[in-house]
């Protein structure tokens, strides 16, 4: 009785691990964001960046320089700061973000803000933005993006629907091209 119980109770310790892996391969390793995943209800959005070289202190400098020429220029609109011990960036960041059309061929704008961790882990870089947040035209307080770019409130049906569609492929089309620049940065190769 008691092996019976220790090996259901390794068991179902394994499973517990086996599927908690699972779900964080398929948020980690998706390679372009397609959508805004939910982790504690809160949208956060993650890329791993795979490194070419193995030198750490060289990958965090790259990535140091890339902070600075990306958000060190605009002190009103960046705040950046340095991890040197853990080898990361934090970054808390706004910007304007331009819509698609909408149906009535008006291009709206959006004011977006976001927290963007960037650090070296063995032989990758992360790349982790959370706490995005939307200035809209017609509301007072900011919108959380779990009200707006989350596949539970893409499929609310009303007058604002077009709105959050559009500000998710914003969102994602901006958040794509920003890791893409941190990836080839990265991975650029030495100048003389």
């Amino acid at each position: 009785m008691t092996r019976l119980k220790s090996i259901t109770i390794c068991l179902v310790f394994f499973l517990t691990l086996l599927s908690g892996n699972i779900f964080a391969q398929v948020l980690v390793q998706n390679d372009k964001f397609t959508y805004a995943p939910l982790f504690n209800n809160q949208v956060v959005l993650v890329r791993e960046i795979p490194l070419n070289n193995n030198d750490i202190e060289k990958s965090f400098h790259r990535v140091k320089e890339w902070g600075k020429e990306r958000y060190a220029s605009s002190p009103l609109i960046s705040n950046i700061r340095y991890d040197n011990t853990n080898k990361e960036i934090i970054i808390k960041s706004r910007i304007e973000l331009l819509l698609p059309e909408n149906n009535d061929k008006i291009r709206e704008k959006v004011v977006m803000t976001y927290h963007l961790n960037t650090f070296i882990f063995n032989d990758k870089c992360v790349f982790e933005v959370k706490g995005i947040t939307y200035k809209l035209h017609n509301v007072k307080k900011s919108v959380k993006a779990e009200d707006i770019i989350t596949p539970s409130a893409l499929e609310t049906a009303g007058p604002q629907q077009e709105l959050r569609v559009n500000i998710q492929r914003s969102t994602l089309f901006f958040l794509n091209e920003l890791a893409d620049s941190l990836a080839d940065a990265l991975n650029a190769p030495d100048s003389l």
